[in-house]
């Protein structure tokens, strides 16, 4: 697996971001940014250079907290991107460059420089401001993925720093794909509001979770929290793991035991009685219900997984203190150990 981002390579693609800009309509910027090509037979848009730069470009483009710009993408537009999803899951990317066009998006044939992978990238068409329109997020195919996992970072604004975790997840796993939204849970004013892409059937976001699933597809959606906002919670907890309805599959015990083994305080939703053998394997003495405001129940995608294919679904929730406050030791651990556990075959 290739080595987590450190630090300041991380600082070093965030200041890079707002010069990325110019990747997505051509030209070459200086070491690291990404470098426009002619395209290629697929129709695609074909182009080179870091993944985590242009995760951080992108990241910079969703719509902020409050803004109201989100667009609530009509009936038929849902359609037309499940057909896109499909093209570009089937192989047909050319048909997909022209379908993503009609949508105005581009596809983009993406060679990530640091893992010498090729991927294909969905993401918005900027207006003639350099800015998204519509903000109904960006979406990775890999190919030659080695693991059936979709990753997915549903709050790329809210939840500090999980499109990067997220990311570093996908390419340690070299997963089946990466889902990231285009617009902060809260840029209507609620967190439970129409951009919230977890809680609304009706995204783009969900469209590309139900097309690029299949019934071995392990869908893993990772999610940050603040520890001083649930003070009902164990002092010190990093990381709180849901199948969104109170059950426990093997993989995520074995998730937990593996952040526990990598030093960090994990605990699972479940609905097991606070003594029952199962609850104390994955939490001790400490109950269940006590992380039921990170249980995830309302989940769309975690619904749609379960009930269409009767698997396990994993809603992954960081502490500040990994993402955040202590990323120089924590960060590394929780992917090492995330990746270590969702390429065996756990489901």
């Amino acid at each position: 697996m290739r080595e987590t981002k450190t630090l300041i390579k991380r600082a070093i693609a965030a200041v890079l971001a707002a010069a990325l800009l110019f990747s997505a309509v051509g030209g070459r910027t200086d070491s690291g940014a990404i470098e426009q090509r002619e395209a290629p037979p697929s129709g695609a848009i074909e182009q080179s250079g870091s993944l985590d730069n242009e995760i951080a470009r992108l990241k910079a483009l969703v719509f902020p907290e409050n803004s109201g710009l989100y667009v609530v993408p009509k009936p038929e537009q849902l359609t037309a991107f499940r057909a896109l999803a499909a093209s570009v899951m089937n192989g047909s990317y050319e048909t997909a460059a022209t379908e993503a066009e009609a949508l105005g998006y581009e596809l983009v044939a993406f060679y990530d420089t640091d893992t010498s992978r090729q991927y294909y990238l969905l993401r918005e068409r900027l207006n003639a401001q350099g800015k998204q329109s519509l903000g109904w997020g960006n979406y990775i195919w890999n190919p030659a993925e080695q693991n059936d996992v979709l990753v997915e970072a549903p709050h790329p604004l809210f939840d500090p720093n999980t499109p990067e975790l997220a990311m570093d997840v996908f390419q340690g796993l070299s997963a089946r794909g990466y889902l990231m939204a285009g617009a902060h849970r809260s840029q209507d004013g609620s967190i439970y509001g129409i951009a919230n892409v977890a809680g609304q059937r009706n995204s783009i976001f969900e469209i590309f979770h139900e097309t690029w699933s299949r019934a071995t597809t392990l869908p893993i959606q990772i999610h940050g929290f603040d520890i001083l906002k649930h003070p009902d919670f164990p002092p010190g907890a990093d990381v709180v793991i849901s199948n969104g309805d109170g059950k426990m599959w093997q993989v995520h015990e074995d998730l937990n035991r593996a952040f526990k083994d990598a030093g960090l305080q994990s605990y699972v939703f479940n609905t097991f009685t606070a003594d029952s053998a199962e609850n104390k394997r994955v939490n001790d003495s400490v109950p269940g219900g006590t992380f039921v405001s990170l249980s995830a129940g309302y989940n769309v995608q975690g619904q749609y997984t379960r009930n269409t294919y009767h698997m396990p679904f994993v809603h992954c929730e960081t502490a500040r203190s990994i993402r955040v406050d202590d990323p120089e030791h924590l960060w590394k651990p929780t992917v090492d150990a995330t990746v270590k556990t969702l390429e065996k075959p756990n489901n």
